[in-house]
């Protein structure tokens, strides 16, 4: 990649040489005045990407020169334009332009007529400003609709009318929301496109779920505080929140429950304000990982999502010193499978972008999954199938992991991938693909085998487990819930201890505990996936050395409100415990307090 001069302190730059996945190196900068929007897309069809720059200066463009990244000085697109989104506004297949100017200046789309030549503007809006364009299909009729973010802090949408760019008239979603983000997904799976935000005004972050029809309900409160992206960061098919509050500056995200979110769990507390927050996958192994920037400590950097289910490693620094970053960005410059990182800042009137080093040459990468809507690509609530063996002939057999997965080092040629499929499933297309590493990345991405299942199998395996027995004392146990049927399911899992152990803490916490007996709700527990209950348990005293101890759990599973069986899970142990070292009996045990016997008599010790 091609690196600038830029006017700016420089920047210094961490090089992760830990055991993450991904590691990162600054790979180029260049000088930009005011950059207002970010983006990294496809804008020539050459099947690589290009980055696309919004900034006071204009509409620019850095074209990808070779498909690995080396990119070139920029070029201006709209000199008059200061905000750009790239989106197909006509249906022919082409990335049209979609920009705002500053202060009320208006917002115009830009037909791309081939090789990213751009048309005449024609005016969506005259008498607004945008300072964030998004686009998604809000009315469901196969073209894209426009959601803007205006200057006047308002969002609205607009419809793409008849799908060749003749949109209608702004429909309000929230009024004064005092937007930082803006995003668009289907964050309650009912298949309409819902809208949330960070609202800088009111240091919250809300939500407005869309009717399908082109309308929103009235926004609502996500989380009372702080600045937070919806993302499924557990891979359980729900959208999660992370959050970054700007108070405390704590990191942590809440797992999506039904109609609700959990307690807040805890990744970082780096002392300083996090004001943008981005979920994607750095390390190419299908879970989502925390891109940050920490205005306080003028730092940018990740944490790495350890098993794609949640659980965060520590902070990670990938630069410092710009005196804010404004804008984030990823996306795969070079073609090998991982996202690069891109980062805009004011303060420096630079971007700067760090090449990925997560997946690197000779390599054959792809995802196991179930396919829920039987389209064979991985979408919508899709979600990967866990530790599923793919064999590479000639090389040898991997496993998936948590996301679906699986990579294997491969020399340059084709390779037949194959996979052993499971009980009650059957791939949605052929079990044997064939992957060519070749130049120039010499990787085989997307070697991906869609799951669809055959047969109803609604199966729990429930485990309980301790660590070594202790009399009187507070233990670890382990409750494990491992779907093994095929079927997404709602599980209720009740514990029952022994009567004479008590019930002490866990970790998550019960959603109920009656008469000494915790239960949980797991929601949506995907085929092949696995939740983990960590318990305390308080032991019986030395009084019941050599008693066996009955633990049961029992998990129940259902499938939309339909019963699919109770499951149970047993643990039976003999209580053992050491006696007092200082319990020393003496025989016979003599008169009186001071133990007197007469001279001369036998005297038994038992020490125990």
């Amino acid at each position: 990649m091609r690196s600038f001069r830029v006017p700016v302190t420089l920047v210094s730059v961490l090089a992760l040489l830990s055991s993450a996945s991904a590691q990162f190196v600054q790979s180029g900068s260049q000088f930009v005045e005011g950059p207002l929007s970010l983006e990294v897309v496809d804008l020539d069809q050459d099947g690589d990407r290009d980055v696309l720059l919004g900034a006071r200066s204009g509409v620019s463009v850095l074209w990808n020169q070779d498909g690995q990244g080396d990119l070139s000085a920029p070029e201006l697109l709209v000199a008059t334009e200061v905000t750009a989104h790239a989106v197909d506004v006509n249906g022919d297949g082409a990335p049209d332009l979609v920009c705002s100017q500053e202060m009320n200046g208006g917002i115009r789309w830009y037909r791309n007529l081939g090789m990213f030549g751009l048309g005449p503007a024609q005016t969506i809006d005259g008498w607004n400003a945008a300072s964030k364009i998004r686009s998604a299909d809000v009315d469901l009729d196969g073209d894209l609709d426009l959601i803007l973010a205006l200057e006047n802090n308002s969002i609205v949408v607009m419809a793409n009318t008849d799908g060749n760019g003749t949109f209608g008239p702004m429909e309000v979603i929230a009024a004064q929301a005092g937007i930082t983000d803006l995003a668009c997904s289907d964050l309650n799976g009912d298949g309409n496109v819902d809208v949330h935000w960070s609202s800088a005004s009111a240091g919250q972050v809300r939500a407005a779920h869309g009717t399908g029809t082109g309308g929103f309900a009235s926004p609502q409160v996500l989380s009372p505080i702080g600045h937070g992206v919806m993302a499924d960061l557990n891979g359980d098919g729900a959208s999660d929140l992370a959050l970054a509050d700007p108070l405390s500056g704590a990191v942590s995200w809440r797992k999506a429950l039904q109609g609700n979110f959990g307690p807040a769990l805890p990744i970082d507390l780096p002392g300083v304000s996090c004001d943008r927050l981005l979920a994607t996958d750095l390390g190419k192994d299908g879970g989502l990982d925390l891109l940050v920037a920490l205005d306080g400590g003028d730092e940018l950097a990740w944490y790495e999502n350890t098993n794609a289910q949640g659980e965060y490693g520590p902070k990670q620094l990938l630069a410092t010193g710009w005196g804010g970053i404004d804008l984030l960005a990823v996306g795969d410059l070079n073609g090998d499978g991982d996202a690069e990182v891109f980062a805009a800042s004011g303060a420096s009137q630079s971007l700067f972008w760090f090449e990925n080093l997560a997946v690197t040459n000779d390599r054959i990468v792809g995802r196991v999954f179930n396919d829920l809507n039987g389209d064979g690509e991985f979408n919508g609530l899709d979600h990967g199938l866990y530790n599923i063996p793919v064999h590479v002939a000639g090389l040898g057999t991997t496993w998936t992991n948590h996301s679906g997965v699986y990579q294997l080092a491969a020399p340059a040629g084709t390779h037949q991938v194959t996979i052993s499929t499971p009980s009650g499933w059957a791939v949605n297309g052929p079990s044997t693909r064939s992957a060519s590493v070749a130049a120039p990345s010499f990787t085989a991405l997307d070697q991906d085998f869609p799951m669809t299942t055959t047969t109803i199998q609604g199966n729990l395996d429930v485990e309980l487990t301790s660590s070594p027995l202790r009399c009187d004392q507070q233990v670890p146990y382990w409750l494990t819930v491992t779907n093994t049927g095929n079927q997404v399911s709602d599980v209720w899992v009740t514990l029952q201890l022994d009567p004479h152990s008590t019930f002490v803490s866990a970790s998550p916490q019960p959603d109920t505990v009656i008469a000494g007996s915790p239960a949980w709700s797991i929601p949506a527990l995907q085929p092949t996936h696995h939740r983990v209950i960590d318990l305390e348990v308080h032991l019986p005293d030395w009084q019941y050395m050599g008693v066996l101890l009955s633990d049961q759990a029992s998990a129940q599973a259902s499938v939309q409100g339909y019963p699919l069986g109770t499951f149970l899970g047993q643990l039976q142990q003999v209580l053992t415990c050491s006696y007092d070292p200082n319990d020393k009996r003496v025989s016979p045990a003599g008169q009186g307090s001071e133990g007197l016997v007469a001279v001369g008599t036998s005297l038994e010790y038992t020490v125990r």
